[in-house]
């Protein structure tokens, strides 16, 4: 996975729900480190926890279909 790319895309989606970055790592289920180390620093990351991350930001979207 892309660091960047999913960096911007963290980014994005903490602002857009006005999270802090701790309230972000709860509902990722991962370390505040790890997204600290996301956000702020160049340190490695490994693609299981991007994965992680990523994953977090994308929304389900669910369709109900109703039948008479």
């Amino acid at each position: 996975m892309d660091r960047d790319s999913v960096r911007k895309m963290v980014q994005n989606y903490i602002n857009k729900n006005n999270l802090s970055n701790p309230e972000f790592a709860r509902q990722a289920k991962i370390n505040d480190r790890t997204v600290r180390r996301l956000l702020n620093s160049e340190e490695s990351i490994s693609d299981s926890n991007l994965k992680k991350l990523a994953a977090a930001c994308v929304q389900p979207k669910f369709a109900v279909v109703g039948f008479n």
